[in-house]
This record gives C-alpha cells, structure tokens and sequence, in this order.
C-alpha cells in the first residue's frame, strides 16, 4: 500500500514539475481491504492523503467507498475535508450532486451495497441502472453545458470476482 500510494504521489509531482498538473484524483474505492482495517492501514492512508493535500493544495480528491469498504467509516469527516478539495461518496444521496471543475461535473458513485437506493431495488444491475438513470437526469436539467464524468465502483457483466470479494446474490 505504501508503495502504490508513493507511487501516485511520483507521477503527480512529475506532472506538477511538467507544468501539466493534474486537476483531479479519482480514488474509486475499496480504500481498505476490509469494512475494518487495521490502525497501520488507516494510518498509512491518512500520511497519503495529508502529503497529498500539502503538495498539491488545489487538486480535487475524489473518494467512493468500495465493496470492501464500510462506508460509515469512509465518510467520517467528509464535511470538513470537502473544504480541502476532498470529496467523500458514501449514500444514495450524494450520487446527483455533483462537483464542479472547468465545465467538467463530477459524479461519483460509490459501491451499491443492496438496499442502497431502497426496498425496490436488490441487484447491482437495477440499482446501476436507477442510479445513472437519476445522474443523467440531473445533469441534463441542471447543468447541460458541461461534461459530466462518472467516478464509479461497480460490478461489470461477466467481470470474475476473486476470492476477497463480497459478492452479493441478486
């Protein structure tokens, strides 16, 4: 984990010092490799994200919680690192407000857990769907004018799960 995070920090301060900076980082979930990670874990990501924020202060951090991840857990603070430019998705109810960067909105899309959206939808194909359905919406009725990009943990048609994923029946 310490690697692949420096490794991340590399290329952003490659592109910094190539006065190509990255405007965004898209971190798509599974944060942790269970819904309770470790004390060294937890701290290994914060060092990463602290690091981050000092080095690059306006690159936008985008954070979903996965399917290994506990969502109440990702989201502990995410009212006040949104003010540092990192923006945590963890509920249904965040999927339609998007964050706006150089006419480009921003929607992210965490892991859909079952009962995600509610009792009408059980399976990740449904839910999948609802969700884009309620983005596509939104975007078009409020913001037409600009790109929209979709930050998503999902399951993909005939992907093979490996032994670590949860998987869930629907």
């Amino acid at each position: 984990q310490v690697h692949m995070l420096s490794q991340l920090i590399e290329e952003l301060s490659k592109e910094k010092e190539n006065s190509n900076p990255y405007d965004a980082l898209f971190i798509t979930g599974d944060i942790y490799d269970r819904a309770v990670p470790s004390p060294e874990a937890v701290c290994v990501f914060d060092n990463f994200l602290t690091e981050v924020r000092q080095k690059f202060p306006e690159l936008h951090i985008f954070i979903i919680s996965g399917n290994h991840d506990s969502p109440a857990r990702i989201s502990y603070a995410a009212q006040i690192l949104k003010k540092q430019n990192i923006h945590i998705t963890t509920t249904a109810e965040q999927i339609t407000q998007p964050v706006l960067i150089n006419q480009v909105a921003v929607y992210s899309i965490p892991f859909l857990f079952p009962g995600f959206l509610g009792k009408d939808f059980s399976n990740q194909q449904e839910m999948a769907q609802e969700v884009v359905n309620r983005i596509l919406e939104h975007h078009q009725k409020n913001y037409p004018d600009y790109a929209l990009v979709a930050n998503a943990h999902l399951f993909t048609s005939q992907g093979n799960p490996s032994e670590s994923e949860r998987i869930f029946i629907g």
